[in-house]
């Protein structure tokens, strides 16, 4: 049986590739160059940011049950573990003083998304609700097929939600289109210039016209994938189980006969045997048994990721790759504890955390450690805003650094 199948995998591969040298569209990845090592964040000059000390502290007197985010203004964060005690709470960043809360009917699992003095957020009972962003005030809400999956994506065309259906909706609550991929979309929505990326039930990566919901390409996942989709642009990364990463180039477009050998070079390619496949074109590179059970992207800025790897003991690192090549250029390691699953850019500085409370800061291009602070358990951030390094603790507590 294995004799047959590398039989088929050989003539399979053999066709595929004379399919590749009379086709006047070879070359088929769209970049080329690799931005994110040639050209460096800031100045190396630039001084790594200086953490000074606690700011302030509140006790929110709950749960938190979806990670820290931000407005230009406020710090969101949601306390509450069912619908009867759910709330969204606003803070001033400068002193910690509450601005608003809002009672929530349903349960959070997802940080809001801010856009348009407005912040949408989606509860597990499948309704998608907006706010007046200045005090809390409700605009509207929609009741959509299924719970809502991740942080909505706001973009100038309008809202972009993951909830069974595909959707994407006026900053008024109208839905312009929805669609269904597989049995239901499983992951949130990403979007980068008109590409929406969407993970389906049926194994499947789309990338959609974000503006016309049309499928522009679709990809077999392989894997389990944890964390959703992240685009390091130009690459889509998707991560998974056997901590596995696996890039696409975002801009990619199927073309005629692609789908006929899809499968089996896919296949042959996973095994070693061939090389990465042009059918769909698109294909970049794939990493995986890099020291842990489980892999999921972390958002350093719009267009620059890490990959958390964590392990069954609960142990991980922090990774950088190149987007283009696929190629580690640095990693950390943490022998104790896991990264939290968020990061923060200052200048060409990334500020990591663990849940034991390690703080570093990092130079993002070299991977050097250059600072680090403790602070006790933390269970979520950093975000930073008005020069302010802000967690949340275990307890439920939510502690701003002072940085300078």
């Amino acid at each position: 049986m294995k004799r047959t199948l590398k039989v088929k995998l050989a003539i399979t591969l053999a066709l595929a590739l004379v399919f590749v040298q009379c086709s006047q569209n070879s070359n088929l990845l769209t970049s080329t160059t690799n931005e994110l090592i040639t050209t460096p964040i800031m100045s190396n000059e630039v001084r790594p940011p200086t953490i000074e000390g606690i700011a302030w502290e509140i006790d929110t007197n709950g749960q938190f049950s979806a990670p820290l985010t931000h407005s230009p203004e406020l710090v969101l964060f949601v306390t509450g573990t069912n619908t009867s005690d759910t709330e969204l709470h606003a803070v001033n960043p400068l002193d910690g003083y509450r601005k608003w809360s809002r009672k929530i009917d349903g349960v959070i699992d997802s940080a809001p998304a801010y856009g348009y003095e407005r912040i949408f957020v989606g509860t597990r009972q499948g309704e998608l609700i907006c706010l007046r962003a200045d005090d809390g005030q409700s605009l509207w809400s929609r009741k959509l097929d299924d719970p809502v999956l991740g942080t909505p994506t706001v973009r100038d065309s309008g809202v972009y939600v993951s909830a069974g259906s595909v959707y994407r909706l006026t900053f008024d609550g109208e839905i312009v289109w929805n669609k269904r991929f597989g049995v239901r979309s499983v992951q949130p929505v990403r979007e980068h210039d008109n590409v929406l990326t969407i993970l389906a039930s049926d194994n499947m990566l789309y990338l959609l016209d974000a503006e016309k919901g049309s499928v522009r390409n679709a990809y077999k996942v392989w894997f389990n994938v944890s964390g959703g989709v992240v685009i390091d642009y130009p690459a889509v990364y998707i991560t998974g189980d056997n901590s596995y990463v696996q890039a696409i180039d975002i801009y990619s477009e199927d073309y005629l006969f692609g789908r006929a050998i899809r499968w089996w070079w896919t296949k042959a390619w996973l095994y070693g045997l061939a090389p990465p496949p042009r059918y769909p074109p698109g294909y970049l590179w794939q990493a995986r048994d890099l020291g842990g059970n489980d892999a999921y992207p972390v958002h350093v800025d719009d267009s620059k990721h890490l990959v958390i790897v964590e392990s069954r003991q609960g142990d991980g690192s922090a990774n950088r790759f190149d987007p283009i090549s696929g190629e580690v250029l640095w990693t950390i390691s943490d022998h104790e504890y896991s990264f939290t699953e968020s990061a923060v850019l200052l200048g060409k500085y990334v500020v990591l955390a663990n849940e034991g409370g390690q703080i570093r800061t990092v130079d993002y291009l070299t991977g050097e450690i250059v600072a680090e602070y403790f602070l006790g358990d933390i269970a979520e951030g950093p975000i930073y805003l008005k020069n302010n390094l802000i967690f949340g603790s275990k307890d439920g507590t939510i502690i701003s650094l002072a940085v300078r």
